[in-house]
Order: structure tokens, then sequence, then C-alpha cells
């Protein structure tokens, strides 16, 4: 009887390791698997301040008042050495491609960050990964997209549209009767963020993305960062 269990342990053993080690090794016939798959971004964090070397930025251009962001990379040619700035302009932000002082190109955005920078399918180019937040009724949303140059105009690549949403302003200082009412109009209290993860592939592909969606309770104390985040779709 004991030499059979030890035999039935040694064989779950063995399966579990066997799967381990498929997991790890299988390949699709694009080259990837799942377990390739790397994060671009965590937005349950403040992407705001990410990228914000202004100082190395030309003056604003004309209809601009302040430089929002910069980053280092190859934006229009492979392998340049060149500066992307984000400019706050009167009728909409702007993102200007200098190299060595001279401007290469310029492009209008709606968004206000410079998250991150990327070289997905591996072209040598960089992708920017851009945010913007607003406020409406005391809610805090930010939207992301991804984009990159291309024949001198700037392009989406993937919007990945709202990645995050802070409802907890109407609730930290509301009284029972107010908390009602908002539950009742379907404000919940609880912030709500998305991480997104990418799949490599091959050739100069651009990957496939995905997002999993994260929910924390509102903080108790007004300007606290949001603590106990749990995945509730992958």
């Amino acid at each position: 009887m004991l030499s059979r269990v030890l035999f039935i342990l040694a064989l779950c053993l063995s399966l579990v390791s066997c799967k381990g080690f498929i997991d790890q090794y299988k390949r699709s016939s694009s080259g990837t698997a799942a377990i390739d798959k790397k994060i671009l971004f965590d937005f349950r964090q403040n992407p705001a301040t990410s990228l914000a070397k202004a100082s190395l930025c030309t003056p604003p251009p004309a209809g601009c008042s302040q430089v929002l962001g910069q980053v280092d990379g190859s934006f229009t040619y492979a392998a340049e050495t060149e500066q992307a700035c984000l400019y706050k302009c009167a009728t909409g932000n702007k993102i200007d491609v200098s190299s060595q002082g001279k401007l290469q190109v310029s492009g209008d955005t709606p968004f206000s960050a410079i998250v991150g920078k990327s070289d997905l399918n591996h072209d040598d180019k960089n992708e920017l990964l851009l945010s913007t937040e607003t406020m409406h009724n005391g809610d805090i949303s930010r939207e992301a997209s991804l984009v990159n140059f291309e024949k001198n105009t700037l392009r989406p690549v993937e919007d990945f549209g709202i990645v995050y949403h802070d409802p907890c302003a109407a609730f930290v200082s509301a009284d029972e009767a107010r908390r009602k009412q908002l539950l009742a109009g379907g404000r919940t209290p609880f912030v709500e963020a998305v991480v997104i993860w990418y799949l490599p592939r091959p050739e100069h592909q651009m990957p496939s993305f995905t997002a999993q969606r994260y929910r924390a309770p509102c903080p108790t104390t007004a300007g606290a960062a949001p603590a106990g985040w749990k995945l509730i779709t992958e």
C-alpha cells in the first residue's frame, strides 16, 4: 500500500514538472507564446511625472506656453539620436522631434504626458506611450495611447482608452445619505486601473495587447494613494 502511494506521489510530481517544462518551452507557429508577454505599463501608478526632462527641450514654439515632457530616442529615422518634446499649446498639445537642434517633424496630440517609449516591433524606431488626465464632477479619468511617427505623421498604434478611473472625491466627504445617493446613481467607491501587457511578434510586427483590470477601495483620507488592488478581469 505504501509503495503504491509513493508511486502515485512520484507520478504527480513528475507530471507537474513536465507541465512546467512544456509551458516554459511551448511556442506557437509565430514563435511566441503567452509566457512571453511583458508589461507595457501599469496604470495603477500615476504616470504624470514619468518622463519630464523639460530642460533639454528648446523654448516652446509659437502658440505654446510650456514644456510638458521630453524623452530621447529614435522617432523618425532608425537608430537616429533625437529628442521628442511635448508642449502645452493654446489649441491642443504638440510633439516636436528634433535632432542636433534641428526640427525633424511635429504633430498635434490631445495627450498631456509622455509616459514612456518603446521599440515593440524592433525596427530601431521608438513608439511613444502618451496619457492625459481629465476631471468631471470630481471623477478623475486617465486615457492612454501608443503612437509613433510614420512618414512624418504622428499616428496611433494602439488606443487604450480609459486606463484609470477614480470617483473617490465624491465619497470622501459624503455623509451616509449622500453616499446612498451616489450608489443609487451608479457610482461606486472603488478606483479602477489597467495593466497593459503585450505579446512580442517576430519580423518587425507590432505585438498584440491585452489589459488586466484591477480595483481598489477608495482611500479613507483625501489625497492618499489607493491600496489593496485586486484583479477583476484577465
